[in-house]
């Protein structure tokens, strides 16, 4: 459904309030930005922010995915972390 790369550019724009932003921010293309909020708003059949507002806001829906995206981000940066930490074995 969503992968790392879609996560980030949400809560990049949602913590900017702006997509140029969140693209410089994580060294991306506006355009790819775009095209990440535009799959994951089209996924979730929501919009996840309100474009007639500059900064861009949240919507209401945006805002709950919001939490989540972050939960799933964190999850992640942990888990790598730990695999990176751990030591290697053959597992079969």
């Amino acid at each position: 459904m969503f992968d790392q790369r879609h996560l980030r550019a949400f809560i990049a724009v949602a913590e900017t309030g702006s997509v140029s932003r969140a693209a410089t921010y994580l060294g991306y293309s506006q355009p790819a930005v775009t095209q990440q909020i535009r799959h994951m708003e089209q996924e979730l059949g929501v919009p996840l922010f309100d474009r007639d507002s500059l900064p861009l806001r949240l919507t209401p829906e945006g805002r709950e995915r919001l939490m989540v995206a972050e939960a799933i981000v964190m999850l992640g940066q942990r888990l790598s972390k730990s695999a990176a930490q751990a030591p290697h074995s053959d597992i079969k």
